[in-house]
């Protein structure tokens, strides 16, 4: 009798240990699955800081997206993208006799499409993003001209994209305060994210007609 009880009160113990760890693995867990869950949510809440808005041209028949911290203008068969900041500085000193400006353009792409098949009487690389796929190359002064992108259109087209070079933020000049200080200016776009905006709007590019 005293073994019968004995082995059923070791039964109710190993009982009670086995409800113990499932339910500290559950509360273990739970509370991973939390804490996840409050990494995603953050992860996504600064995604969509950044709002995007779609750009559609119907008379030469393209469409693409951009950040809607970007000013959007038009301007006879040009469509372009730039930000500009408050400041009292020169953007490019590269030609001389140049006046301070009273703002900074730390972003500006052109959209354009030609007639006929156009290049670059040389090229510095290949490009391609989403559904473009040209050539690039880099016209003007070291950090303070223009990068033109050529893409062959269907119907003897090109479409020309052009990205300003913005000097001032390039790490060229020995300005490494006046470029911090700049850089504190809310919303300002550094090098990296001039890229980074680029490279994402023309993923975004594609042709409607």
């Amino acid at each position: 009798m005293k073994n019968n009880q004995k082995g059923f009160a070791n039964l109710v113990l190993i009982g009670v240990i086995v409800v113990l760890i499932a339910v500290g693995g559950y509360f273990i867990l739970s509370g991973k699955s939390k804490e996840q869950e409050i990494k995603e949510i953050s992860s996504t809440d600064t995604s969509n800081s950044t709002y995007w808005k779609t750009y559609t041209n119907e008379e030469y028949g393209f469409e693409f997206q951009y950040p809607e911290k970007l000013k959007l203008m038009e301007s006879n068969s040009k469509v372009s993208l730039n930000h500009t900041l408050p400041y009292r500085g020169s953007a490019c000193d590269m030609t001389g006799g140049f006046e301070p400006d009273l703002d900074i353009t730390d972003f500006k792409v052109t959209f354009e499409i030609l007639h006929g098949v156009v290049s670059s009487p040389y090229t510095d690389g290949e490009y391609k993003k989403g559904n473009l796929k040209g050539v690039w190359a880099l016209e003007g002064a070291e950090g303070c001209g223009d990068t033109k992108y050529y893409f062959p259109v269907e119907g003897d087209k090109t479409l020309l994209v052009t990205r300003e070079n913005i000097q001032i933020l390039s790490g060229i000049r020995n300005n490494a305060d006046e470029i911090k200080v700049i850089l504190e200016i809310s919303e300002a776009i550094n090098k990296e994210q001039n890229q980074v905006i680029f490279d994402q709007i023309l993923s975004t590019f594609k042709f409607t007609k």
